[in-house]
């Protein structure tokens, strides 16, 4: 018997004639069945879907998820030891930030913290800015070029501590995600004014006024906190 002579019979038996195939009861292996039953077999497992019975709802995996996120920041909250720094976090969650302050501060673990609520992609300024030097001629923009560009989050560690050849990278990534509204959330342990002179100063004025929209039309407010000359 063909699948399709299998399939017109069951049409015409009566539903409580037809075989009832239970996903706990032992099956034999695929490869002894005939080509009839093993379609039979696969009608049957896309009416009777085997899912898991202790399976959590969506609002329970939403609750579960909340509370692993909240445990991570918890464990965060200590290692930013600046209580500027600290108090800024706390008052705007936010995933647009431009943090400065010297080393021991937290700069790194604010910007972790905001990552465990708000997933994207972590960079070291040094990684991103040699992409392009390590990447081969001829072979278009290095991958991880395109995906800074373009992730919707992007927390770039350390300004300033990439060799000063990949400063235009650096540049060129802050330009395409201002221009395009992504978040970007940035750490360096310059001053602003060594910054501005470092980096250029419409670079830093575009980290601290970016421009990301929520789904409702709002904007995303830009934590910007210098710590330097601020007792810790």
């Amino acid at each position: 018997m063909t699948p399709e002579e299998l399939d017109r019979q069951l049409a015409e038996t009566p539903p409580e004639e037809q075989p009832v195939v239970r996903a706990d009861r032992p099956q034999r292996p695929q490869s002894t069945l005939s080509p009839a039953a093993q379609a039979a077999i696969a009608m049957m497992r896309k009416l009777l879907p085997n899912e898991p019975e202790n399976a959590p709802d969506p609002e329970t995996q939403r609750k579960i998820r909340r509370a692993r996120v909240e445990r991570e920041r918890e464990s965060l909250l200590p290692r930013i030891r600046h209580p500027k720094l600290a108090a800024a976090v706390k008052l705007s969650d936010t995933r647009c930030a431009l943090l400065l302050g010297p080393t021991g501060a937290g700069k790194t673990s604010a910007a972790l913290w905001a990552k465990a609520r708000y997933p994207g992609l972590w960079l070291h300024a040094r990684e991103l800015g040699a992409v392009e030097r390590k990447h081969p001629l001829g072979e278009g923009d290095p991958p991880l070029l395109r995906e800074a560009s373009t992730a919707p989050t992007l927390y770039l560690d350390d300004l300033g501590t990439e060799d000063p050849r990949d400063l235009g990278v650096i540049q060129h990534v802050i330009d395409r995600r201002y221009a395009a509204g992504l978040a970007t959330y940035a750490t360096t342990g310059l001053t602003r004014a060594d910054l501005a002179n470092y980096l250029g100063a419409a670079y830093v004025r575009r980290l601290i006024e970016q421009h990301v929209r929520r789904k409702d039309g709002t904007e995303l407010a830009v934590l910007f906190v210098d710590c330097h000359g601020s007792k810790p």
